[in-house]
Parts: C-alpha cells; sequence; structure tokens
C-alpha cells in the first residue's frame, strides 16, 4: 500500500467514524424524545414532549418546567433592554 492509498484509507475510516457518531447520537436523542413524548401522553394527556416546557408567567415572568425542575425567570429588565435598542436603532436609522 502507496502513501496516497494509506491516506485515502485513513480518511474514509474517519468519515465512517463520524457518521457512525452523529448516527448514534441521532438515534439515542430520537428515542428520548420519543420516550418522553409518549410518557407525557400517557400521564398527563398533553401532547408533546414534556422534559422541557416553557409558558408565560404573568407579564414579566416566564414559567420554565426542565426535567420536572421549576425555573421562573423575570424578564423585566430583558424587555427593557430590547427597548432602549430599538429606540437606539431607531435613531440610527
Amino acid at each position: 500500500m502507496n502513501r496516497l492509498e494509506k491516506f485515502r484509507y485513513i480518511r474514509n475510516i474517519r468519515r465512517r467514524n463520524r457518521l457512525a457518531v452523529v448516527l448514534s447520537f441521532l438515534l439515542l436523542f430520537s428515542g428520548i424524545l420519543v420516550a418522553d413524548s409518549s410518557m407525557n401522553r400517557l400521564m398527563n394527556r398533553e401532547s408533546g414532549p414534556g422534559m422541557v416546557y416553557m409558558a408565560p408567567y404573568g407579564d414579566t415572568h416566564y414559567y420554565i418546567r426542565f426535567l420536572n425542575e421549576d425555573i421562573y425567570i423575570n424578564v423585566k429588565y430583558i424587555k427593557e433592554d430590547i427597548k432602549k435598542l430599538k429606540n437606539w436603532l431607531s435613531g440610527i436609522f
């Protein structure tokens, strides 16, 4: 096996390994998604995945549930910053 064939063989092996890793992660995440959505449908009678859930909670808060852990985020300051950015950009353009 000469040098060109050797490096071509190494490139092909690396490509196959990358493809195998990507397909493994794709299969893993799709399995998790299917199991989560079916459990959510059976337990809560809601369609769709329930591992991550996000909904507004009042005017200035968001409620996020990730793996049954509740997180409340205050978005009041983020809204104020976006409003300031819009005013600044409208003044420029």
